[in-house]
């Protein structure tokens, strides 16, 4: 249930930023360098999976600790 929280709030962002930077891309078209276009997937892919990866990290780590307690002793130590 985290995890898939996180992965949706990864997505919704990752998704907003996409798009966003494909409209910078199309303003800046003039001063990209060498044969990178507004649209190039395989430079975007690789930070995007990097991101999928680090947040799928950072979600399990906090996961895994609060399914490891035992909620009748956490709600009785609070």
């Amino acid at each position: 249930m985290m995890i898939r929280q996180a992965f949706r709030l990864v997505l919704s962002g990752a998704a907003i930023g996409l798009v966003l930077a494909v409209a910078l891309g199309f303003f800046l078209r003039a001063t990209l360098i060498g044969t990178i276009s507004p649209m190039d997937l395989v430079a975007a892919g690789p930070p995007l999976a990097l991101l999928l990866v680090v947040a799928l990290a950072a979600a399990a780590t906090p996961a895994r600790r609060a399914s490891s307690i035992d909620p009748i002793n956490a709600l009785r130590e609070e």
